[in-house]
């Protein structure tokens, strides 16, 4: 039996009936009649065949609406065998959680990226850490809240801090902060297949996104502009059509404006930001697009497709469409 990179269905479950401790941290498993996944060496009884859906990623599976088993832990799940992953923190205000990464991981390298682009009043990132209002949908509630990601070096941790709000959702959490800060990657592998591209850089990591339409309208407005007036930009477009919140964290007291609010908006009230026509109309077309369930952007969905999806729109070229799919899909 070999590792099963394409996710053949029958050669996941078969290892997942040997429990074959080769293929932990490969892939991972959600099961439709629990609602949880797992990893594949989860001792919980053996779910039935047709009950199974395989994903290459925990935060795949999280994006498809599973939580994660509190048997086998599969959120902190490593390829490494030589550590175990720490146990899963809960407390009553806010709720924290430790997600594992292989080291090298050059945390402060990422946060410079994100402080780069922050969107004032959205997000803020310093040197401590990275924190955000954030939003997540499932079925058909939005659930709000905020959350704060600091790194604890010495066990090799991110550390999760996020407001009771976004409790009913926190798998969903767990698993874009996993994407956003690319915490399952593996810098070995990595390097073995960059060689000498990736030579004093094996810690650097490919930023996520907490909110796909976020990142889509910043990717347009980053068209041939520079990435300060591209966050300047963001910052006027979130300020005008954003939601006040209020949290604890003082810098953080507005949410990005969800796809169906844009989607209702005029060419005019947004290009009256200084943006300009075109990339208005695109980001009009994005919001429809997304609104209309026309256009996703997750791990569930290939990158062709997407690709493809986002290329169809007026104002996105290959260029714009390659960054938002590389960041919103990893």
């Amino acid at each position: 039996m070999t590792l099963c990179p394409t996710l053949d269905p029958d050669v996941c479950y078969a290892a997942v009936q040997a429990r074959d401790e080769r293929f932990d941290g490969h892939f991972f498993f959600g099961v439709s009649s629990t609602g949880v996944y797992c990893r594949p060496v989860c001792r919980a009884r053996l779910p039935k065949r047709e009950n199974c859906s395989f994903y290459a990623t925990a935060a795949a599976a999280g994006e498809a609406g599973f939580r994660p088993c509190l048997r086998c832990r599969p959120a902190l799940a490593l390829r490494d065998k030589d550590r175990k992953p720490p146990p899963l923190i809960h407390t009553d205000k806010p709720l924290h959680f430790a997600l594992t990464y292989r080291p090298p991981y050059d945390f402060s390298a990422l946060l410079d990226f994100l402080a780069a682009r922050a969107i004032a009043g959205v997000e803020s990132a310093d040197g401590q850490g990275y924190r955000r209002v954030l939003a997540v949908e499932d079925k058909g509630t939005t659930h709000l809240g905020w959350i704060e990601v600091t790194s604890d070096p010495e066990p090799s941790q991110l550390r999760l801090r996020m407001a009771p709000s976004l409790a009913p959702v926190a798998a969903k959490v767990l698993a874009r902060t996993q994407q956003v800060f690319d915490t399952q990657a593996d810098p070995q592998a990595i390097a073995a297949t960059l060689g000498d591209l990736s030579a004093g850089s094996e810690g650097l990591r490919l930023p996520g996104s907490f909110d796909p339409f976020e990142l889509a309208v910043r990717a347009v407005l980053g068209q041939q502009v520079t990435v300060k007036a591209a966050r300047t930009l963001a910052q006027r477009f979130a300020q005008a059509f954003g939601t006040p919140v209020q949290t604890p964290i003082p810098e953080l007291a507005r949410r990005f404006p969800a796809p169906d609010s844009v989607a209702r908006l005029d060419r005019d009230a947004i290009a009256s930001l200084g943006i300009i026509g075109r990339r208005a109309e695109a980001i009009l077309a994005l919001a429809q697009a997304m609104a209309e369930h026309r256009l996703h952007l997750d791990s569930t969905v290939p990158a062709e497709t997407a690709l493809a999806a986002l290329c169809a729109l007026p104002g996105i070229g290959p260029w714009t469409a390659q960054y938002i799919v590389m960041r919103a899909l990893s």
